[in-house]
């Protein structure tokens, strides 16, 4: 499940999160865009839950250094008891450079290099630059990548732990395994329920879906979800997503509704 969620203060997070703990489900994600920053929501997540595995969904990483990185992501597992897992992401060209002034350039590289010095830093020995943690995790931080194209899939499949993606279509699912092929590690898919009256809750997937697809990196996405995402994005204009679209990333509708997702989502191996 993700978190934050919109409208609830953070202070106000905790007895959510224990009931998600008691509720069975098996992690959290945080997600940083235009809510919150990726770390802190976990860290509250990490003092009211005692299984819960804590996953940042995702966080990139050019707006942090590699050094700040590996100290936020060492903090929430040592707060969390080692249930941290550091999702990393290229994220876009709008968040990293239209928000933060910062060049997007390189992203698979630079995604590719930052992996490999957490992998060092987290392990306590020195890093490139020369820092070094005073307190490394006792135990290895699990690293996933977030991964919308090919390339990006097949770097996660060579050097992380895992991959996670976003608004993949239902369809494609079974595609994404085989072309990750790694079923040693694991694979996680973010998809999307939106509850209320199916169609106000189908508007609110059209501006959500509309939002990220019109982002350039997105437009480019994998050749495993391009075919679905391509439509979406030339009916953007005319601002008329069909609902078989709308439905493909996720649930929408009230809660007792019959749906695929569940079905399909079980072709992927969830984090």
């Amino acid at each position: 499940m993700t978190i934050p969620f919109t409208g609830v203060p953070l202070h106000e997070l905790g007895p959510l999160v224990r009931r998600i703990d008691q509720t069975g489900y098996d992690s959290v994600w945080s997600a940083e865009s235009t809510e919150f920053d990726g770390f802190t929501p976990l860290v509250v997540a990490a003092e009211h839950s005692k299984r819960l595995r804590l996953a940042t969904g995702i966080v990139n990483v050019y707006t942090r250094g590699p050094a700040l990185l590996a100290q936020s992501a060492a903090a929430v597992a040592n707060v969390s008891n080692g249930r941290f897992v550091l999702g990393l992401g290229a994220s876009s060209n709008v968040i990293v450079e239209q928000w933060n002034g910062i060049p997007f350039r390189r992203p698979l590289a630079k995604v590719e290099e930052t992996v490999a010095y957490l992998r060092t830093v987290l392990a306590g020995e020195r890093g490139a630059g020369g820092f070094k943690l005073v307190s490394p995790p006792a135990e290895p931080v699990p690293i996933v990548l977030a991964a919308l194209r090919d390339r990006m899939l097949g770097l996660a499949a060579r050097i992380a732990d895992g991959a996670f993606t976003n608004f993949l279509p239902l369809s494609s699912a079974a595609q994404v395994v085989d072309a990750f092929a790694r079923p040693e590690k694991e694979l996680a898919c973010r998809f999307f329920s939106i509850h209320g009256p199916e169609e106000v809750a189908l508007e609110t997937a059209k501006r959500i879906l509309v939002a990220y697809a019109t982002v350039p990196k997105a437009s480019r996405s994998s050749d495993t979800s391009r075919s679905s995402i391509r439509p979406i994005i030339r009916r953007s204009t005319a601002r008329a997503v069909p609902g078989r679209s709308r439905r493909s990333c996720g649930r929408c509708g009230s809660p007792g509704r019959s749906s695929r997702t569940g079905r399909s989502a079980r072709s992927l191996r969830h984090i």
